[in-house]
């Protein structure tokens, strides 16, 4: 399972670059992709050449990114996002009955700005993963603003 999705992510990538004109992807690069021995990692699938884009991370520390630094920031930063429901919890009166974390429409709007101004080959696969394939759902506040909040989806 974990092969074909590292599979499917390269030829989105492959996809992506000669869309863009590119013969080979500018920013593409081989790197092991399973953990090292000393790090902490959560469970889940770490995009190729990061620490923080996906389920959970497999950085040393908050500073810690890998080969696509402004991609891995903008992971960051959308890891950090303090309106989120985890797994299973109930908060604003909503359930994430969902395998993931879910995340308030700010953040994820911060994020699709993030990776949007970024402009390269990993942060628009690292979009498309997330955004387009994933189609995540993320929660904001109803637009009467009587306090209740409501699932939305971003992009």
């Amino acid at each position: 399972m974990t092969k074909n999705l590292w599979i499917f992510i390269f030829l989105i990538h492959l996809l992506i670059g000669q869309s863009n004109g590119d013969l080979v992807p500018r920013d593409l690069e081989f790197d092991n992709v399973t953990p090292e021995k000393n790090v902490i990692k959560t469970w889940g699938t770490i995009f190729p050449g990061t620490k923080w884009c996906g389920q959970g991370n497999k950085a040393k520390h908050e500073e810690d990114f890998g080969r696509y630094q402004i991609t891995d920031r903008c992971c960051r930063n959308h890891d950090r996002c303090p309106n989120k429901i985890k797994s299973g919890m109930s908060m604003y009166g909503l359930h994430n009955n969902g395998s993931t974390t879910l995340l308030s429409c700010e953040c994820d709007e911060n994020f699709y700005d993030c990776l949007k101004a970024a402009r390269t080959l990993t942060s628009k696969t690292v979009g498309i993963l997330y955004f387009d394939l994933l189609k995540r759902k993320c929660f904001n506040q109803t637009a009467d603003g009587n306090g209740d909040y409501q699932w939305n989806y971003t992009h």
